[in-house]
């Protein structure tokens, strides 16, 4: 469909500026089609074979020479145009004779394509042309590039050969290899007289075609199709041809450079601009080409123009002076004529690029450059005339008089010219520039050299000020697609003050298009990006002329007045909640573009609201992490918690509807802020807290919000794979190091969710990247506080829903951060206290002089309090409940005969102990739900119900073993049964002590060892019984066919046990049950399967016995020599996975003393709820973090996070720089 709405857009307007008499085409009436020639070769005026001339009617008296042949006097105008469209390429026809001419044809252009931002003109490098392989490439690959840009067009000559050959099939196979499917416009304007004459009488029959089938359909693509191997038809991968007519016929200037009459008419076209030379010498002499009068403008251009581009220059200069448009030349190799063309786009002030080594006279031009160029000994200069001519010598290009000779010397040196170097530039392909940097750094130096002139010309002209501004801002654009910052960093400094709208724009293309150069400028200038859509809605209603409004913007600059007026700060406060909701908006329309995109890989559904967001966040960081967008506990919404308590406090004064309102909404809006702009709005008397009204005066509240923006840009960057974007946006985050580990956990867990090897492999380096960077960031802050350090590791981040790095780097198995210093060194200082701000490893009476009694009551109990000494008292519980139960199965676990006997105390004992050790086991796992402390926890439901089943076994079957054994007094068979689950659940009670052990450095690794042999085992298991079931079933049926019983006892008795026990090389039993089988039965049948069963049984013993052990015995040593290879991780991991779980535990973790522990935070619950009434409800909320005793550093007040911040945001930011700002991205030293 858009293809054929392009085509008829094409064939539509092609048909009205027709009828407007706006289009035409011409055709020789010298001699018509029934006149006959002397000879093949005889030619008209026009330069076309007399037997070719298709014209009908009566042919012309005059015979003109071609010298005075003209369109007026001996061409006709045709009655119809000759022009096709199809959905891939478009061709047309036509004279282009004046000025209107080439209006008519940009109108036509712009009307069917997007209007020109770039366009881009390539000369040279026609028939017998080829570049070397690295520059073919880097010039293909560029242009290619540039090409599917949005707003770029590329004009060529059009035919099948020379550089417009080598451009076509470079965008042909950029698009084949990225299956891009954005139209690109590449137009090729040529000479009607230039193609074949098969491919003009392919055009002829198809327009032939389409006035016979009117409205039927036909194969265009079929009829539009060219001969590949003919250099002068058209070049199949253009989209666009101008087919310039004006009756005259060219190709004989290309085709037989040999022939003597191709000769002459070259000669006469050289001698026409004979009398112009010197004109335009005096007046490259005079001064200046830019500075030139509009009179000597036109004098310049008549003189330079040259027949054969003069039309695609004219195109070019009037798409420049109508849109706008930047416009480059390339020049490829060319020949003599081509200096003509780059001294016509020197006077238009339009850059030059050439390019080195692709030939001739670019690589002149570029040679001459180097020569004369500006250096710190010298200026620029002319070259002189052996310089010159030493370069011409060294490429075959020879002129063919000597006139034409000094001509083309005399043009050198106008182009080499100090006053136009700035118009002249040369890729090199070993140069730190690419192909498409060069062009946008000869733009950008063409466009300060037109500034300067007009500082000299029109200093006081505002509206070419205002023209000027707006070009700039269009040259912005260009430089964030084609992704070209440091080109573009002298015009952003240029436009430092532009209006917020416009930086608004700018900001969001950056991010749209993945430019992070120019995100890291924006933000480093103070960009708010939670106003890009209100900034942009607002331009877009002033451009309108409609008053829409979101945030009022003039409440921007409340929070930098030093003196906030108290009736201010509601509405500030509402202002910065407003800016978060819309922040958020931005979010979820950056969203959007992935999941509509045809090649996404994405493995979330789309989020549109904050608490999808949160699910996301949980799923892929962890289930740890706080949600950051609920109203209850939300780093993004504390202000507004901070303010619903206030408003609590104000209860008696607001109606019971208002109430029931805020509690019906208050779980509804997607972050709380629609729910507090209303209860703003109905309540009067509200009044904000201190601590917030602090952050609205000093900015703390509006840094705090953008905060939260970056890291939800930070987020999109890493699930949409824009990890050069991430990098930036954590170095403006300034909690880096917890950054970091979150971009690491969710491309570890990608990891494990994709499909495709190249992604493993991708996600897999580049979660390591960001574990890097961490690491890195966490050393540097080592090396220069070591306490800061570790606090950095272990204090709660409210940025990124209450998590800890250590948190992060223990759920996604950062090794490398696990094994640094730092961690080991937290690990370490946790030995002591618990306070109301939660993990606090330094004493608080180091800095007491005197010690008094109460410093002695706090060291007893900071010592009982440490986790490790926490654990030895459990440990020496836990080995006391084993020698308990262990006397009570040996000695008390008796066949019950007396109903009323008494119970012995080993039997409570162990009873009471497993009951509460049961009862702990339930209120942790409810404490690490309640407090988020899951990042021990599978990240499979599967395998967390797995793994709770399995931990619930022990308590299971005791209690099972318990109620079988008390119930056997009744029916005497269960006792049996009772003393056996009950000799298997110690048997696990047994094995269970040994995660005691894991905390020592040098038992620990072992301990992993034997658990991931178990995993080896355990596929060995399976192996080992196919084997077993092989063995017993084929040799049961050749020996004991007929004599088993089909029971489980049998079955299992015959075909697994005796089996199994070939495993450790015992064939001596079933060697004698062959034998004994076979003797009992003298057939002959039974000696051929005993001779077979011994067969079997021999090879099976050597599969048993050598293949098997052996492959056994490889899979234990590549485990174990795999955990010694990370045995510090596992010994890192081992420890904070013990010191969270005592570090949590009351004082006393003993079961079942435990059970006073308990009591007494129950009375004290009690006792501090019926206090409630009189205490204010920020001690309730001191008081149960004391209680809970997470394992993170919980602030008491916002200054402790304040410094923390600080000191992590100085200490790596010149890596976080360093590290943005390597291009090869490689860690910085």
């Amino acid at each position: 469909m858009a293809g054929n709405y392009e085509e008829d857009k094409w064939t539509t307007k092609i048909e009205n500026l027709f009828q407007a008499g706006r289009l035409t085409s011409h055709q020789c009436i010298v001699y018509n089609k029934d006149s006959n020639s002397k000879t093949n070769h005889e030619r008209c005026g026009c330069q076309r074979p007399i037997r070719h001339h298709s014209f009908d009617g009566d042919i012309s008296e005059e015979k003109p020479n071609p010298k005075d042949w003209n369109v007026k006097d001996h061409a006709k105008k045709l009655q119809r145009l000759i022009y096709h469209s199809n959905p891939s390429r478009k061709f047309l026809r036509c004279s282009c004779e004046s000025k209107d001419d080439i209006a008519t044809l940009y109108e036509l252009m712009r009307y069917t394509c997007d209007i020109p931002k770039l366009i881009i003109s390539i000369y040279g490098g026609r028939m017998h042309f080829t570049l070397s392989e690295d520059i073919e490439k880097e010039f293909m690959d560029s242009l290619a590039e540039i090409a599917i840009t949005p707003g770029t067009w590329i004009i060529t000559s059009g035919l099948n050969n020379g550089v417009a050959r080598l451009v076509g099939e470079g965008i042909s196979q950029f698009q084949a290899l990225t299956d891009t499917k954005q139209s690109t416009t590449l137009l090729g304007i040529s000479w009607w007289g230039k193609i074949t004459r098969k491919t003009r009488r392919m055009v002829l029959d198809l327009q032939r075609e389409n006035l016979i089938i009117n409205n039927n359909p036909i194969n265009t693509e079929t009829l539009f199709s060219f001969d590949n191997k003919n250099s002068h038809t058209f070049e199949k991968n253009h989209t666009h041809f101008l087919l310039l007519d004006d009756g005259k016929y060219r190709s004989q200037y290309l085709n037989n450079e040999n022939d003597q009459s191709s000769t002459i008419a070259r000669n006469r076209q050289l001698n026409a601009h004979e009398d112009v030379q010197q004109q335009e010498i005096q007046i490259m002499n005079q001064k200046d080409l830019c500075t030139l009068t509009k009179q000597q403008q036109v004098a310049f251009a008549k003189a330079t123009k040259y027949p054969t581009e003069m039309q695609r220059s004219d195109f070019v200069n009037y798409a420049c002076e109508i849109d706008d448009s930047y416009a480059v030349t390339i020049i490829v190799e060319g020949g003599i004529n081509t200096c003509l063309a780059v001294l016509s786009e020197i006077q238009v002030q339009r850059p030059v690029i050439f390019i080195q080594g692709s030939g001739k006279i670019a690589d002149v031009l570029a040679g001459l450059m180097d020569l004369t160029a500006k250096n710190k000994y010298t200026p620029a200069r002319v070259p002189e005339q052996d310089e010159i001519e030493h370069n011409l010598r060294r490429f075959p290009m020879r002129a063919r008089t000597e006139k034409e000779h000094k001509r083309l010397i005399d043009q050198i040196k106008e182009i080499m010219h100090p006053s136009v170097r700035r118009y002249l530039n040369v890729f090199r392909n070993n140069s730190e520039l690419n192909m498409k940097q060069t062009i946008f750094h000869a733009i950008f130096k063409a466009h300060f050299a037109q500034i300067d002139l007009l500082i000299t010309n029109l200093k006081h002209d505002t509206s070419e000020r205002s023209n000027k501004e707006s070009q700039k801002l269009s040259l912005l654009e260009l430089a964030i697609k084609w992704n070209c910052f440091e080109q573009a960093t002298d015009l952003l400094a240029e436009m430092e003050y532009m209006e917020k709208e416009l930086l608004a724009k700018l900001f969001k293309q950056a991010v749209d298009e993945n430019r992070p150069a120019f995100v890291d400028y924006f933000l480093r200038i103070n960009y708010d990006p939670r106003r890009t859509l209100d900034l942009l809605k607002a331009k877009r209603a002033s451009i309108s002329n409609r008053a829409e409004a979101s945030i009022p913007l003039e409440c921007d600059n409340l929070c930098d007045s030093e003196t906030l007026a108290s009736k201010d700060i509601i509405p500030e406060f509402q202002n910065q909640l407003q800016l978060g909701e819309r922040g958020l908006d931005f979010i979820f329309e950056l969203y959007e573009k992935p999941f509509n995109s045809s090649k996404r890989e994405l493995h979330f559904i789309q989020p549109q609201s904050g608490d999808e967001l949160d699910i996301q966040y949980s799923e892929w960081i962890g289930s740890f992490m706080w949600p950051v967008f609920n109203d209850v506990s939300s780093s993004l919404t504390m202000p507004v918690n901070e303010l619903c308590s206030t408003f609590i406090q104000h209860i008696k004064y607001i109606c019971c509807c208002e109430w029931n309102f805020i509690n019906r909404n208050r779980n509804k809006t997607k972050n709380g802020f629609s729910t507090l702009k209303k209860m703003i709005q109905q309540s009067p008397i509200l009044t904000v807290p201190q601590i917030i009204e602090i952050k609205i005066r000093d900015g703390t509240l509006a840094e705090e919000l953008t905060q939260a923006m970056l890291r939800d840009l930070l987020y999109w960057s890493i699930f949409t794979d824009r990890i050069d974007m991430a990098k930036v946006f954590i170095l403006h985050i300034r909690t880096r190091i917890c950054a970091a580990l979150s971009c690491a956990a969710i491309l570890r867990n990608r990891v494990s969710k994709t499909v495709t090897s190249d992604k493993h492999h991708l996600y897999k380096q580049q979660a390591q990247d960001f574990e890097n960077y961490a690491i890195d960031c966490i050393n540097t802050c080592y090396s220069k506080n070591e306490r800061k350090a570790c606090e950095l590791l272990i204090r709660e981040q409210p940025l990124f829903g209450k998590i800890t790095c250590m948190q992060v780097a223990i759920s996604s198995e950062s090794k490398l951060f696990i094994n640094t210093d730092c961690f080991s060194q937290v690990l370490k200082r946790i030995c002591s206290q618990l306070s109301n701000a939660g993990v606090n490893y330094y004493t608080r009476y180091r800095n007491s002089s005197v010690d008094t009694w109460q410093t002695y009551v706090e060291r007893v109990k900071d010592f009982h309090q440490c986790p490790m000494i926490k654990m030895c008292y459990h440990f020496i519980g836990y080995i006391w409940l084993l020698l308990v139960f262990s006397y009570m199965v040996l000695f008390k676990l008796v066949p019950p005969t007396d109903l009323g006997r008494e119970y012995h105390w080993t039997e409570i004992y162990t009873i009471v102990t497993i009951s509460t050790m049961l009862i702990e086991y339930i209120r942790r796992n409810m404490f690490y739900y309640i407090t988020y402390m899951r990042e021990g926890q599978q990240r499979s439901l599967i395998l967390r119900l797995l793994s709770s089943i399995l931990k619930s076994i022990p308590y299971n079957l005791f209690f099972i073993g318990m109620g079988l054994w008390y119930g056997s007094r009744r029916i005497p068979s269960l006792f049996t049964t009772a003393k056996i689950i009950l000799a298997l659940d110690l048997e696990l009670w047994y094995l269970w002590s040994l995660k005691f052990i894991t905390v020592i450095k040098i038992l620990s690794p072992k301990v992993f060892m034997v658990r991931n042999m178990l995993r080896d085992l355990m596929g060995f298991l399976y192996v080992v019984l196919i084997c077993i079931a092989a063995y017993g079933v084929v040799s049961r049926t050749m020996i004991k066919q007929g004599k088993m019983e089909f029971t489980a006892r049998s079955l299992f008795a015959d075909i697994f046990h005796a089996p199994y026990w070939l495993l450790y090389a015992d064939a001596d039993d079933e060697k004698k049950t062959i034998d004994d089988l076979t003797s009992r039965n003298n057939a002959t049948n039974l000696d051929a399967e005993s001779v077979a069963t011994h067969m079997l049984l021999a090879f099976h013993m050597i599969l048993f016995n050598i293949l098997l052990l052996n492959l056994l015995i490889a899979a234990f040593a590549t485990t174990i020599s795999k955990v010694e290879t990370n045995s510090r991780y596992f010994y890192h991991y081992q420890v904070y996975t013990m010191t969270q779980e005592y570090f949590e535990k009351p004082i006393i973790p003993v079961p079942p003393f435990i059970l006073i522990c308990y009591i007494g935070s129950i009375i004290r619950y009690i006792y501090y709820k019926l206090k409630q009434c009189c205490k204010k409800q920020d001690d309730i909320k001191k008081y149960k973090y004391y209680v809970t005793g997470i394992f993170k550093m919980i602030p008491v007040d916002s200054e402790f996070t304040e410094r923390c911040t600080a000191f992590e945001h100085a200490a790596t930011y010149d890596y976080a720089r360093r590290f943005v700002e390597n291009k090869k991205g490689k860690r910085p030293t």
